[in-house]
């Protein structure tokens, strides 16, 4: 028997390896291993999460702009599966608005891409599970009839602020009710306490949330020490990054967002609620610990940029900073899980959705077979369109090279000012990008965008701008961050030189209307200073350049 098993063994061994060069095993995925996963590593028996979405505005992927840009449906449904798995499927999904646009400016050249993206998104959140949605702000951009249709059509229902939608968890429910701007006078307020009242009547009901299209304030003003409610979510959010929870006062709500396009997961984990006789416990130490950990790699990424633009005495000082800041980070990485706590407890889940979280292969497969639609969609819906006209006297764009002859030094360092950036490509590798307006263009190109009218605005001059030009087949000599980007279409000034005749000075905020989150990691890391020392130079606000720098070195 011993040698027919040998003989049996080596057998298999060596078919396995006749095998191999055709033939290998995907290493099955560990979900406990996976750092996002924290805080689903030790749940109590009737655990319960409630995945929430907040203003996706039809966002399927990220733009791609940062060098670590967050969000993708691909990497969302693959979390939400993760978690899926981890607590017995005992999850549920809503949205509380905002879900299918940006801005109540339509243009009909936009309209075949917003519906492929509308349909990409609505089919795999439909099939995760999302049943019920908030009507509020953009959802209604196209038109009541035109929201109504999509919503049927993939048999979505709207949760009004008349009715309480209860949830079913494993031995309770969860109660949900949404407020909008409207609801503030005293008759609609008396309305929603009875309507909770009569919810919470029900012994199964163990935790009220509500969803507020309110502003801040009056949501403060109204349930600062209200105990008819357990969390507030603040779905009428205007910062693309969730924001840490807060509770309203010490016996009121717990109040929390969850950011802008999808960049990131952010859910309430409920636990040991079958047990609630009084308020709930807010459990916030993996939230912390993520705080922490964000801010440590924000802090290191900066020091690691500041290390090729410092003088050989700061050098030693950046460096030991960034040294303690990545040995904080390993210690915080080596606490990987939580035990839950006994009493009945509430906490918030917010996981950035990084290219380091694998993306589930079918979303991602329909999200390229989307990217690869673009130039198609874009054609079609652009064929019959009218650009805006500049009116008479109005300046039109005329591209740098017009600005060339007179303006040779600042043209030299506008297409020479290009910097190594760090950053990762789409398998979460770490990669260094070379970036600069002089190749903004050739950002888009890298990624197949250039037809993407969601893109080419900050990549371009002129784009859907009197003067300038509204097809992407017609960017001609207008590719790039150039002169007129910054400041002003410039016709007019070449033609008469008359400085005029364009703007001089460049206020922060006209660059901030495109390093804005999510073209950027965070508000915080776009320094107007540290970027004009970049682009300036001889010819090219060289005095500026000197007062910015006279001043560093007096600081230092």
């Amino acid at each position: 028997m011993m040698r027919i098993r040998s003989i049996t063994i080596f057998s298999w061994a060596l078919l396995a390896a006749l095998l191999m060069p055709s033939f290998s095993c995907k290493k099955k995925r560990d979900i406990k291993t996976m750092p996002y996963m924290s805080s689903f590593r030790e749940l109590s028996k009737d655990a319960f999460t409630l995945v929430f979405l907040s203003n996706m505005e039809g966002y399927v992927e990220p733009c791609g702009c940062s060098n670590n840009p967050l969000g993708g449906l691909d990497r969302f449904i693959n979390v939400l599966n993760d978690v899926k798995s981890a607590t017995n499927n005992n999850v549920a999904l809503i949205d509380t608005g905002n879900l299918l646009f940006e801005s109540m400016n339509k243009s009909k050249a936009d309209i075949c891409q917003e519906d492929a993206k509308n349909d990409l998104l609505l089919s795999h959140l439909r099939q995760a599970g999302l049943s019920k949605t908030i009507s509020a702000g953009f959802d209604g951009a196209r038109g009541e009839s035109f929201q109504n249709t999509l919503y049927q059509k993939y048999g979505l229902s709207r949760l009004s602020n008349q009715e309480v939608y209860f949830i079913k968890a494993p031995s309770y429910e969860i109660g949900v009710l949404s407020v909008f701007a409207t609801d503030t006078t005293k008759s609609r307020i008396d309305a929603l306490e009875k309507l909770i009242k009569e919810a919470k009547a029900k012994p199964q009901l163990k935790a009220m949330v509500l969803i507020s299209h309110m502003p801040i304030e009056k949501v403060k003003e109204l349930f600062l020490n209200s105990t008819l409610v357990d969390v507030i979510i603040q779905a009428h959010g205007t910062d693309f990054i969730f924001k840490s929870p807060t509770k309203l006062s010490a016996l009121g709500p717990l109040l929390v967002e969850g950011g802008r396009q999808g960049q990131y997961f952010t859910a309430l984990l409920w636990q040991n609620l079958s047990l609630r006789r009084g308020p709930l416990v807010f459990d916030d130490r993996a939230l912390i610990k993520t705080n922490r950990e964000e801010l440590l790699i924000t802090r290191i990424n900066a020091l690691k940029q500041q290390t090729t633009n410092v003088s050989d005495e700061r050098l030693a000082f950046v460096k030991k900073r960034m040294e303690l800041a990545q040995d904080e980070l390993i210690t915080l990485q080596k606490t990987i899980s939580f035990k839950p706590v006994d009493e009945p407890s509430v906490s918030f889940t917010a996981i950035a959705l990084t290219k380091k979280i694998d993306p589930d292969p079918e979303v991602k497969k329909q999200l390229e077979a989307y990217e690869k639609s673009i130039p198609h969609l874009t054609k079609k819906c652009e064929e019959n369109i009218e650009c805006p006209k500049a009116q008479a006297g109005q300046a039109t764009y005329v591209g740098a090279q017009a600005c060339k002859g007179c303006h040779q030094e600042a043209f030299s360092v506008w297409s020479q000012a290009v910097s190594l950036s760090p950053g990762l490509d789409e398998q979460g590798k770490e990669i260094t990008r070379a970036m600069g307006h002089s190749r903004a263009w050739k950002t888009l190109t890298d990624m197949d965008k250039e037809t993407d009218r969601s893109c080419i605005g900050c990549h371009s001059v002129g784009f859907m701008q009197p003067g300038g030009y509204c097809k992407t087949s017609t960017v001609e000599f207008r590719k790039n961050v150039q002169c007129e980007s910054c400041h002003g279409a410039g016709s007019l000034h070449a033609q008469s030189g008359d400085k005029r005749l364009i703007k001089g000075k460049v206020p922060e905020e006209t660059c901030r209307s495109c390093h804005h989150v999510p073209h950027i990691q965070t508000y915080e890391s776009f320094n107007y200073e540290e970027r004009l020392i970049k682009i300036l130079g001889k010819g090219h606000g060289e005095k500026l350049l000197n007062e910015i720098m006279h001043k560093k070195k007096a600081v230092h």
